[in-house]
């Protein structure tokens, strides 16, 4: 600085890749370059989120600090969704806003886009290539789930913004009678024979004619001016919204949007795609006779996995999950080629997790000189 003391010469912001430097005392300031950085994203899900904040559970902790280690060497991130806020919500538990901030923190701040946005940028792609004729693909492009600056250097300073849900009660009430219905379907489908790519194909057509329901209930609430309803529909209804303003130019764009929700392109979409074939193996599992007793937070960890997981470069699921995803029928894992961990693969996963410590120590300039020791307590 001008005025010579280094002392009161300090590192002030990091903001899109840019460090900040000023002098408190004669206000010289400069900004430095930081090189472009490669993250690897991983999921947590909240069954390993909530036992490393419990920290009864020596794995988990340990595990959270090594996470919480890399994070801030910059070499990974771990975004926080709205399945993590809505889980969180939904614990009977008087530290529930405890876990809230803690997951936040370990993801500094940074987060996965809303479902709705997930669900409409894969739909439009697939859509366009439907009306093109193009072949369809399951290409996951990183910006239909993640912010491009999910792998800058993080910021000093993030803004957190609170949210509750007032109708927690509610929410509960709905995924007790989705999990039922769930369960009902799995009972059922135990007296039946079916071939695994036709359970597939079954969910795939669910989740077409689902998404149409839900914006013909929109027109209806708003042809009958119940307002209320209207306003609470619009999310479930933007898909296909979007889709016929895609399809605008076209005659009929409502048929083509039908029709493209029972084709090859649809099928294709990596989020329907995922979500069908894992409903497919849970009715397989349920025909060789596995215990429907844990199903509570199922129906929020096939929501997270197909939104989520192809955009991940890891997953940390619970057991039961990490099952479901390595089936050789549905072979999840290997068709979006994202590695999948649970408290079963302990060993495995540290062995990742010191790939990135590894990959730590060519990162430069080191972050300790930009961020400071406390970031790593």
């Amino acid at each position: 600085p001008k005025c010579s003391n280094r002392a009161d010469y300090r590192n002030i912001s990091v903001s899109g890749n840019r460090l900040l430097r000023r002098c408190s005392r004669c206000g010289a300031r400069e900004t430095q370059k930081l090189p472009q950085l490669q993250k690897q994203v991983i999921y947590l899900d909240q069954h390993f989120l909530s036992h490393a904040f419990r920290g009864n559970t020596t794995p988990f902790v340990e595990a959270a600090g090594r996470i919480k280690n890399l994070v801030a060497r910059q070499v990974l991130i771990c975004p926080w969704s709205d399945y993590h806020m809505i889980e969180t919500h939904l614990w009977r538990h008087p530290q529930s806003k405890e876990l809230w901030l803690f997951i936040k923190e370990a993801a500094l701040g940074k987060r996965f886009r809303d479902p709705i946005e997930v669900t409409c940028r894969q739909l439009e792609r697939l859509f366009d290539a439907f009306l093109t004729g193009t072949a369809p693909s399951r290409d996951i492009l990183p910006d239909d789930a993640l912010d491009r600056r999910i792998h800058d250097w993080s910021d000093l300073n993030w803004i957190s913004v609170g949210r509750s849900y007032d109708d927690s009660d509610g929410l509960r009430d709905r995924n007790k009678r989705n999990v039922q219905q769930l369960k009902k379907l799995l009972i059922a489908c135990r007296g039946t024979t079916s071939t695994f790519e036709n359970d597939v194909l079954d969910e795939v057509n669910s989740c077409g004619q689902h998404l149409i329901e839900l914006y013909n209930g929109r027109l209806r609430a708003l042809a009958s001016r119940n307002f209320d309803t209207a306003i609470m529909s619009i999310n479930a209804a933007e898909p296909v919204r979007r889709l016929i303003q895609a399809a605008s130019d076209y005659r009929n764009c409502a048929n083509k949007v039908q029709h493209f929700l029972t084709s090859d392109h649809f099928r294709n979409t990596p989020l329907v795609d995922i979500g069908a074939r894992l409903l497919a193996v849970l009715k397989k599992r349920s025909r060789a006779g596995c215990s429907l007793k844990r199903l509570n937070g199922v129906l929020y960890d096939i929501d997270a996995i197909r939104f989520y997981a192809p955009y991940c470069d890891a997953i940390f699921v619970d057991k039961e999950m990490r099952h479901c995803l390595l089936d050789t029928d549905g072979q999840i894992e290997k068709r979006y080629s994202f590695r999948v961990f649970s408290a079963d693969t302990w060993p495995e996963f540290h062995e990742y997790l010191d790939g990135l410590d590894e990959k730590a120590t060519r990162v430069e300039p080191d972050p300790r000189r930009v961020y400071g020791i406390p970031l790593f307590a």
